[in-house]
């Protein structure tokens, strides 16, 4: 579940005049940019679609396996595949892996609760997906997105 996350940190950017949440979509461009959100647990689907209709992307949401993969061949515009691992059926690791058989272009990300999965990531970032602990701050959504956006896969 996305969670605000303030830095009392101090930065070494300049201090920027815009809001957050504009900062980061000028940043991202992501309007025509559409994620599949496959999520079992419908508070959190719904959460997690709104969070991302704020950071400006069109989310298409699902709630299990075949929902996803039947959105996934009828929608030619996702690009991102933003996934819960622990899903009923197919699980997030099983989607991905037929997801990116069908399309091997589409970013994958993996939210989860298992902190050993968030931890030991180093092998699924090789693969070219990304991971991001549940509960997880706007910005690191915001950038995590951003990075899968921008990368490149054959």
């Amino acid at each position: 579940m996305p969670e605000e996350r303030s830095s009392s940190a101090p930065s070494s950017e300049p201090a920027a005049t815009a809001p957050r949440d504009e900062r980061i979509q000028q940043t991202l461009s992501p309007a025509a940019i559409c994620i599949l959100l496959v999520e079992d647990d419908h508070v959190l689907r719904a959460v997690s679609a709104d969070t991302l209709g704020d950071l400006g992307y069109r989310a298409i949401r699902a709630s299990n396996g075949t929902q996803a993969l039947a959105a996934l061949d009828g929608e030619p515009d996702i690009r991102i595949l933003m996934t819960d691992v622990g899903l009923p059926g197919m699980d997030g690791r099983q989607l991905a892996a037929e997801a990116r058989r069908r399309r091997p272009d589409i970013g994958i990300l993996f939210v989860t609760g298992y902190d050993d999965m968030v931890r030991n990531a180093g092998p699924l970032r090789a693969e070219g997906f990304e991971c991001l602990a549940k509960p997880y701050g706007y910005e690191d959504l915001a950038r995590i997105l951003q990075r899968l956006v921008g990368a490149k896969r054959s």
